[in-house]
């Protein structure tokens, strides 16, 4: 995860949900063309809707369709209790981020601004007795935020209780949302960094748009307009509006001025700064794996992703590595790892 720098104007403008849907090239599209249009900040992020025992994620990537195969097999029986966690862990793909090699960001280096691009993952939970094992997957500490779509009150009750493992709050915009009177529940999970968000690419459509906008303001009334983040939710680049274009749009939703700045600058930044901090040991340690090799004048070199406010990665490394106590740690450290992986794949 690449770190959100605290010192100095190097943060302004995030997408939060540009959508992957399993075409790279698509997805590298629509990361082009928002930072074309002045994003300095994307996540990437793969919806795998609910989440269903028995059911694998690739059922959910597949199009929905109102008839059933022909030669679709009959429904598995349950699971034992170790083959079914055995499958809930499969349900979640792997993160996916874009090559940055690829991408253009002249303009953003003259601005003096810096791209970064976050993995995000999104689901819907409707069943209270998926979630202990989906919060406790593996899989999902690989992704930098983890959006939850909730089904009803009883499950956004729940995650009161899980706001340690949730960064966004999320739904489908168009439908009735139940949960959005429960304003008590909404303003828990917020106070404790939750993020609650807006998606106004439905609201682009016209059988869509009254339902987006009621719903968007009954959320922004609920939480009287703190902790609210707008987002494209885009899977075309047609779905794609520049940070101009989004702050005059949140107006129909009765947010203007730096309010609306903040949807998708400064609530944004505080969302990406506690899913790091969400990463660490108390917010107070940050673990990073790290790599030790030979360099060509036969010394010792040290890697390791190390966040700073003020440095580089690895400008902030050199530093702890001038005290001695702690680069001789670091080496058997990794030492000990690298002779642990070569036993595993032996």
């Amino acid at each position: 995860m690449k770190t959100v720098e605290a010192a100095g104007n190097t943060f302004q403008y995030a997408e939060l949900n540009i959508r992957h849907v399993g075409n790279a090239a698509k997805t590298l599209a629509m990361v082009k063309r928002a930072i074309r249009m002045g994003y300095d900040t994307v996540a990437i992020n793969i919806d795998i809707g609910d989440i269903v025992p028995e059911e694998n994620i690739e059922e959910h990537m597949l199009p929905q369709s109102g008839t059933e195969a022909p030669n679709k097999p009959p429904p598995k029986k349950k699971a034992r209790k170790g083959d079914d966690r055995k499958g809930r862990e499969q349900q979640l793909p792997e993160p996916f981020l874009v090559d940055e090699s690829l991408l253009d960001l002249s303009d953003l280096e003259q601005r003096g601004k810096k791209f970064r691009q976050f993995s995000r993952i999104t689901f819907t939970l409707n069943d209270a007795t998926v979630i202990h094992n989906v919060f406790n997957n593996p899989r999902l500490r690989q992704f930098d935020l983890v959006a939850v779509r909730p089904a009803d009150v009883s499950i956004l009750t729940t995650l009161t209780r899980k706001t340690d493992a949730v960064d966004i709050i999320t739904m489908y915009p168009e439908t009735h949302v139940s949960w959005l009177h429960k304003a008590k529940f909404m303003e828990m999970i917020r106070v404790e960094g939750v993020g609650f968000e807006i998606t106004y690419a439905p609201a682009l459509f016209p059988a869509n748009r009254r339902s987006c906008l009621h719903t968007g303001r009954f959320l922004l009334r609920g939480l009287r307009g703190r902790g609210v983040v707008m987002t494209s939710g885009a899977s075309s680049m047609s779905d794609l509006r520049a940070p101009v274009d989004v702050m005059n749009m949140a107006l129909l939703w009765g947010v203007s001025g730096a309010d609306a700045r903040l949807m998708i600058s400064g609530n944004a930044r505080q969302i990406l700064l506690r899913a790091e901090a969400r990463r660490t040991v108390g917010g107070a340690l940050h673990m990073a794996p790290v790599e030790l090799w030979e360099n060509e004048e036969g010394g010792k070199s040290i890697s390791a992703d190390v966040p700073s406010c003020r440095l580089t990665s690895a400008g902030a490394l050199q530093r702890l590595l001038n005290v001695k106590e702690f680069r001789a740690k670091v080496e058997v450290v990794a030492i000990e790892t690298k002779g642990n992986t070569a036993d595993s794949s032996s």
